[in-house]
């Protein structure tokens, strides 16, 4: 058995339950949260999500989140340098590929799997 890969399991639940203990999992526009703060929280919860995901594979486990989250967005297809603190609104997703597309691509795949 792998004990590396337990830990990493191990850790990265510990992360998702102080993350959803601050609610991240939560939609930050419906908590009237800023356009920054509500990307923000997205793009961390849905990397915990990725993490998620993988992690449980090495051991047999099911996930601790529902990586589907039907109830919350994705991150906005845009580059990281679209983002500041005091927006006032989101900019326009991204056709094309950005910072974000390859986390996006893996994200929907994670989706998928499961």
């Amino acid at each position: 058995m792998n004990e590396t890969g337990r830990s990493i399991w191990i850790l990265v639940g510990l992360a998702i339950r102080l993350a959803q203990s601050i609610g991240l999992h939560r939609d930050g526009a419906r908590l009237r949260l800023s356009p920054f703060e509500t990307e923000m929280r997205l793009r961390l919860w849905w990397y915990l999500c990725s993490l998620d995901s993988r992690s449980p594979e090495d051991h047999g486990f099911e996930p601790v989140v529902d990586v589907v989250n039907a109830h919350l967005r994705l991150p906005l297809n845009i580059n990281d340098d679209q983002l500041y603190l005091s927006m006032t609104e989101l900019p326009a997703e991204s056709d094309g590929w950005t910072e974000m597309s390859f986390f996006l691509v893996q994200t929907q795949a994670c989706r998928l799997m499961h």
